[in-house]
């Protein structure tokens, strides 16, 4: 993307001390790379707060998981 987000992504993992750091353009694109990373897909059962938004639910319906509301 460029040496701004480059810079960026390597200030943040000498700040944290974590090994691999992505920045990401929202948080529904950071729950979306999360949830693939965890493997979620088709049958698979996704717990969400029924205090919520489209943008945290949105990514698990995209992936083919079902997702069950609580509260």
């Amino acid at each position: 993307m460029g040496p701004q987000l480059d810079a960026f992504e390597e200030r943040f993992k000498e700040l944290t001390g974590f090994e691999y750091v992505v920045a990401v353009s929202s948080g529904t694109a950071a729950m979306h790379l999360a949830l693939r990373h965890l493997g979620i897909g088709p049958g698979d059962v996704v717990l969400a707060s029924t205090m919520t938004f489209i943008g945290s639910v949105g990514p698990v319906v995209h992936l083919g998981g079902d997702v069950r509301f609580v509260e």
